[in-house]
């Protein structure tokens, strides 16, 4: 009996103890961090197989802003950051320039840039100059008569009558006979009969020999603004712009600052129609030019602008700006000043400007008894 007793306390106590070893292996200590997940199978696990060996998306990690990195807080609370300023210290030519607000002085053109004239236009002006117009019909017949090397390349596509009375009316107005016209056109208002005069002095004047190249125009300056005079900018002249081709124009010139002006021509017509025209080069009304630089003289308040005349809207410029531009300089650098006792100075004292140096800008609408479109030509 008693062994039996011995013998079942003996397993008991050997189970006990089996009991608490397990236990005591399946802890770990607490300073030992658990082992990373490898990803990887064991070698004796089975790896997975089918969609389960496919790699999983890993979780995105939000991204936290630096700890050092405190809110921006004002006295009232949060607040935008202040713009820093990106321009270096000490380049104030940096900084941007002001907004400037050239003033423009707008006018309406007579006629339309493919306006051809008409036999009643014709007889109006006509009547209009009158007897004034005589003597030059008379001078025009035997110009065309002797036909000067000067004329060579005229235009003669109607009778000769038509042709002898457009260049008498361009001869009337070289010599001043058209008192005040050009002034009606940039002014206002015009006369009843300007229409009709305009376009037979741009008939006669499609008439003459073009001149592609320099020419050359002065002016004073006096108080005029020059805001509108800057590269780029479109400067359309309401009248008869009046150049010379072989100088800057002495007439009209006192003392004091001026502005001279270097012309590119594209279409201006030489007029050799009168004595002393001899180097004229004319400008059919509401002709437009492109300022290309102006030239400030050291020490002084004169002015040289480069312009060169806007081609028509169905052509293209033969030349490039800047080619224009360099020849322009080097003639204007080496041309002079003309005789004391040449033509008239031109009414067009700055082509593009009025008296105070607003910018012509012209109207889209037609002049009061015009009937076909106005295009600036």
């Amino acid at each position: 009996m008693s062994t039996q007793v011995t013998t079942l306390l003996a397993g008991l106590l050997v189970t006990g103890l089996g009991v608490a070893l397990i236990v005591l292996g399946s802890r770990r200590p607490r300073d030992t961090p658990p082992a990373e997940p490898s990803g990887q199978p064991l070698p004796d696990e089975p790896g997975p197989t089918g969609a389960e060996a496919r790699p999983q998306p890993a979780e995105a990690t939000p991204v936290l802003p630096p700890a050092d990195r405190p809110e921006p807080h004002g006295p009232h609370g949060p607040h935008e950051p202040e713009q820093q300023n990106d321009l270096p210290e000490g380049r104030p030519d940096l900084l941007p320039a002001p907004l400037t607000v050239v003033p423009t002085h707008a006018f309406t053109p007579v006629l339309s840039s493919d306006h051809e004239v008409t036999a009643a236009e014709r007889r109006s002006s006509q009547q209009h100059l009158g007897s004034d117009l005589d003597a030059d019909l008379v001078e025009v017949r035997k110009l065309l008569e002797r036909r000067p090397p000067a004329l060579r390349g005229m235009l003669i596509d109607a009778g000769e009558s038509i042709v002898v009375e457009e260049l008498a009316m361009v001869r009337s107005y070289l010599r001043g006979a058209v008192a005040g016209l050009d002034i009606r056109l940039r002014e206002g208002p015009v006369h009843d009969s300007d229409p009709a005069l305009v376009a037979c002095l741009a008939s006669g004047l499609a008439r003459l020999p073009a001149h592609h190249g320099p020419v050359f125009h002065r002016a004073r300056r006096d108080s005029i603004r020059v805001d509108a005079l800057f590269p780029g900018s479109l400067l359309t002249e309401p009248g008869f712009t009046l150049t010379r081709r072989d100088a800057y124009p002495a007439t009209g010139m006192t003392s004091g600052a001026a502005i001279s002006y270097a012309i590119w021509s594209e279409t201006g017509r030489c007029a050799p129609l009168l004595a002393g025209h001899e180097s004229t080069v004319l400008f059919t009304a509401a002709a437009r030019f492109r300022v290309l630089a102006v030239q400030q003289h050291p020490g002084q308040d004169d002015l040289t602008v480069f312009l060169a005349q806007e081609p028509a809207r169905n052509s293209v410029r033969k030349q490039r700006e800047h080619q224009i531009l360099e020849h322009l300089r080097r003639r204007a650098a080496d041309v002079g000043v003309g005789p004391l006792d040449g033509p008239s100075p031109s009414a067009v004292i700055h082509p593009g400007l009025d008296a105070t140096g607003r910018a012509f800008t012209p109207r889209t609408a037609p002049a009061p008894g015009v009937s076909s479109p106005v295009i600036p030509t």
